[in-house]
């Protein structure tokens, strides 16, 4: 879900990730980020991002990590992450991708429908929701992010230079601080950290 401030009120706009990568790993999590900043800036062009707040609901493995979080510095200035209690398939999130999912599933019962693809299946969920932005990412995608990610990370858990603060229990924010892999690369954002 994206949400929007427009003159002080708060817009819901439905998106959802498609994707034929099947992993669930931090470079899923970083590419399809990253899509989803990318159709927001172009979608509403005439906003000014200033600040990114992201929610996950609960804090499990494929969300609650260094690297991500280290993502969230690399790619805003000003960001925040909010854990909240997992709702074990009945949050807002969760409500998304069900909804795709059994309105395919009734059209394939039908026989409407006959998804065989993670392309299929965009196109069909397209049709059948459109008030649910639907983007597919390709795994080739994920992949190019990957080899990029793959120059900045740098394996050191002793070298880290980010400070996390918690405010409250399902809170965190984090304070960005530049470190060059070498003397030479000044100035060049490199953030540190693994899963």
């Amino acid at each position: 879900m994206e949400y929007i401030n427009c003159q002080r009120e708060l817009l819901s706009i439905p998106v959802v990730v498609v994707s034929n990568y099947m992993q669930r790993d931090k470079y899923a999590v970083a590419t399809f980020t990253d899509v989803i900043i990318e159709n927001i800036k172009k979608s509403h062009a005439k906003f000014n991002m200033k600040n990114v707040i992201y929610q996950s609901d609960g804090t499990g493995k494929y969300f609650k990590q260094k690297f991500s979080l280290c993502l969230g510095t690399i790619m805003h200035d000003n960001f925040q992450w909010h854990f909240t209690a997992t709702s074990h398939g009945k949050g807002a999130i969760d409500g998304l991708g069900g909804t795709i999912k059994c309105r395919v599933r009734e059209a394939t019962r039908s026989r409407n429908i006959d998804p065989r693809t993670a392309e299929e299946f965009v196109d069909c969920t397209k049709r059948l929701c459109p008030k649910i932005i639907v983007l597919y990412v390709l795994q080739e995608t994920v992949t190019k992010k990957k080899q990029k990610l793959e120059e900045i990370w740098m394996p050191n858990d002793e070298e880290i230079n980010t400070r996390l603060k918690s405010t409250s229990w399902n809170t965190l924010f984090v304070k960005r601080r530049h470190r060059a892999k070498t003397p030479t690369q000044d100035g060049k954002q490199t953030c540190i950290g693994h899963s």
